[in-house]
């Protein structure tokens, strides 16, 4: 018996203008009137999928976030769960990887999508719809 439906939201939910069809809201809406959890999920921050999916029922919702490592009650504005990589571990990786492709540049995001740190060079490279975030850091995540 289904229980639950997951939606990604880019490229699948939500059109080329960024919103949610009227038929494929009505269609969730039903499945949550017959006793399904309906849940947006993306590679986006919390704060991002419910700035996209304002003014429909979704947007007051549980949606999981960070590419699944971020459940989010929006509703309640609180963080469910956060499973991310240290900061430490963030850091090594980072190294790592860049002493094997030098030209990559990196962003770390913590705190449920509140705290975002990117490298110097990145958010010039970054679609602003994506982070819509200002700031820089010197060198590392």
């Amino acid at each position: 018996m289904i229980k639950l439906i997951a939606t990604d939201l880019d490229g699948t939910l939500l059109t080329s203008d960024h919103t949610v069809t009227p038929r494929t809201l009505r269609a969730l809406a039903a499945a949550r009137e017959a006793g399904l959890h309906v849940v947006p999920a993306s590679g986006r921050q919390p704060f991002s999928i419910g700035e996209v999916l304002a003014g429909t029922f979704l947007a007051d919702g549980v949606v999981l976030g960070a590419n699944g490592a971020v459940g989010y009650d929006l509703g309640r504005d609180a963080v469910l769960f956060e499973t991310t990589l240290a900061v430490e571990a963030q850091t090594a990786l980072f190294h790592a990887l860049r002493e094997r492709h030098p030209g990559i540049h990196c962003v770390s995001v913590r705190d449920g999508g509140a705290t975002f740190v990117p490298q110097h060079g990145y958010v010039g490279m970054m679609d602003p719809e994506d982070h819509s975030r200002p700031g820089t850091c010197p060198s590392s995540p």
